[in-house]
Parts: structure tokens; sequence; C-alpha cells
């Protein structure tokens, strides 16, 4: 996960990964600039004001701006799309919500998958308690030597 800083330094850029829903979006990496805290204030209060669509219209105009590049968004051809407010007003509106969400700093991104140990922590959890118990114990016990020769009859 990307290190999260307490002060928004202007022209950084920060990366977000967000999660697919199954049957709304698939998964998505951004890179995007945060809204300093003048500048989303300015977008919620402008938001306020507007009926719904263009309400939409003002958040595509934002991802627009502080999104400087995504991937996994491609056409129905498989194109990849490159950020645009026309591109961010034809994202899922799931989608569109979570980047506007993230970019407003009022959202962060989603945990990565996890794709190290294919072992579910139940299984190792089995183990060392399998372990613990001395069952299956895969150290041998040794019964110490003596160090002198043995007795001859």
């Amino acid at each position: 996960m990307t290190k999260v800083l307490n002060y928004i330094d202007d022209g950084y850029t920060l990366t977000a990964y967000i999660a697919a829903v199954p049957g709304v979006h698939d998964e998505c990496e951004i890179k995007y600039r945060p809204a300093l805290p003048r500048q989303r204030a300015g977008i919620f209060e402008a938001i306020g004001k507007k009926k719904a669509a263009e309400a939409e219209d003002i958040a595509a105009r934002s991802i627009a701006e502080y999104v400087k590049d995504w991937d996994n968004i491609r056409d129905s051809a498989g194109n990849e799309i490159t950020v645009s407010t026309h591109a961010a007003s034809h994202l899922p509106p799931k989608l569109s919500h979570r980047m506007f969400q993230i970019v407003m700093g009022n959202e962060g991104g989603d945990e990565r998958p996890d794709d190290s140990p294919s072992e579910t922590p139940s299984a190792i959890d089995d183990e060392v308690e399998r372990i613990l118990s001395g069952e299956d114990d895969p150290i041998e016990e040794v019964t110490p030597e003596k160090n002198s020769e043995p007795a001859s009859a």
C-alpha cells in the first residue's frame, strides 16, 4: 500500500488500487494528484449548487484534472483509454464515484489481493498446533551416548 502523508505537497502524485466489484467494474489503479483543501471546497460548493447531471459533469472534470494516469480502462475492442473528461464520464458509476472520492481525499485505495502464500491461515494454524502438540514431530528424539566404551563381557 502506498505510504500516506499527513501533508499534501502540491505537485506530487499518489497511487491507489481500486478493487473489482463483481458484475459492476474490473480492478484498476490510478496515479493522481490529491486535491488541496481549497480546491475541494470549491468543487463541493459547485456540486452543491447544481442538478445531478451537472454535478456528474463536475465530478468527471475533477477526475480528469487530478487523475494523471490509470490502468485497465479499455473500450470494448480492448484499446486503452487515456484520461479525459469524456472518458471519466463513461466510467461505470461506482468506479467513477470511487475515483472521485479518492482524489478528493475522502477515501483511500483498496489493499491489493495478497499473491504470496497459497496456504490459508487455518491450514498453517493446524500445522503449528500439530507440531506443538507433539503429533507428527519433525524432530527426532536423540538419546545421548556415553563417552566411555561399552564394557566387554
